[in-house]
């Protein structure tokens, strides 16, 4: 494998693994169970355990998606895929990583003229309809059932939330480190050079990226109170566990920004502004298409 094939998975690990990093901790940063460099220290090991105990799991995405593929093409599709997440970061725009790779990956196949495997789509997309829907479905029936159900002891309550937030934000980070993070390594081969690289590069996101990102998403998360803000946390790491168990690639994002949707529905419009959520659902469908597009068209000097 080219170093410039693993320089660019070093540098798609890193972002991800600082940006997403948020989508994780900031519920525990922001009600004060755990400090910012514990939970930066927290992700990290979450984010290397999952891609090495079952990163390897997403081979088969990568196989179903780019058949056949040259360190070339590989690159190309890292290069492609870390240009859009930088776009959508300077623009604001709502971009899943995830939606953006696998659209690259179709489009390069259908360049290339090669076969794809229609379940592997089919499985994908429909995970990305059903999760935003169980996401949101779940949030708001927590928030109901935590306004119908008054704690006796809320002291106590608030103790172990706090601990449990801890708990969901390793998991949540090992989810991540599963399926986002173990596609990226997977999509360069998953060799002993590749792992160790997105490990350490997993590392170095989470601990000198995350900072900024945990902050301002700590303050979203943590305005939802703490119980449905815990269920949102646990929805998202279940779905993206069950995806990661398909194979299917999922982004954590996405789950999350639709249980804080749901959480917000639950309040009765009294935390939600509509306008963001269009925003984030009109980028789950712009960004596999432009994606698709853009790998189409990096794939065709090939011919």
């Amino acid at each position: 494998m080219q170093p410039a094939v693993y320089t660019a998975l070093a540098l798609a690990v890193m972002l991800v693994s600082g940006n997403n990093l948020s989508a994780c901790v900031s519920t525990a940063v922001g009600a004060r169970a755990i400090t910012m460099r514990r939970a930066q220290l927290l992700g990290g090991v979450g984010y290397s355990l999952g891609i090495t105990l079952q990163g390897r799991s997403m081979t088969r995405a990568v196989h179903l998606l780019l058949p056949v593929a040259s360190e070339a093409l590989i690159l190309e599709v890292f290069a492609v895929t870390v240009i859009i997440f930088i776009l959508g970061k300077l623009t604001r725009a709502s971009i899943s990583l995830t939606m953006s790779l696998v659209g690259v990956l179709i489009g390069a196949s259908l360049s290339s003229g090669v076969a794809i495997d229609r379940r592997i789509v089919i499985e994908t997309v429909a995970m990305w309809f059903i999760t935003p829907i169980a996401a949101a479905l779940t949030a708001y029936i927590a928030v109901k059932a935590n306004a119908i159900n008054a704690a006796r002891n809320p002291w106590r309550r608030l103790v172990v939330i706090r601990l449990i937030l801890v708990i969901l934000s390793f998991t949540s980070a090992y989810t991540l480190g599963t399926n986002t993070l173990g596609f990226l390594v997977a999509l360069s081969g998953y060799t002993s050079t590749s792992l160790i690289i997105g490990v350490v590069s997993a590392f170095l996101g989470a601990i000198a990226l995350s900072r900024g990102e945990i902050r301002r998403v700590g303050a979203e998360l943590y305005s939802l109170r703490y119980t449905p803000a815990l269920v949102t946390l646990l929805s998202t790491t279940l779905l993206v566990e069950a995806a990661t168990l398909l194979g299917a690639p999922l982004s954590n994002t996405q789950a999350l920004s639709s249980g804080v949707f749901g959480a917000a529905l639950g309040y009765r419009f009294k935390y939600l502004d509509i306008k963001p959520f269009i925003i984030i659902v009109a980028g789950w469908i712009i960004t596999p298409l432009l994606s698709l597009g853009l790998g189409y068209i990096i794939n065709i000097p090939a011919h």
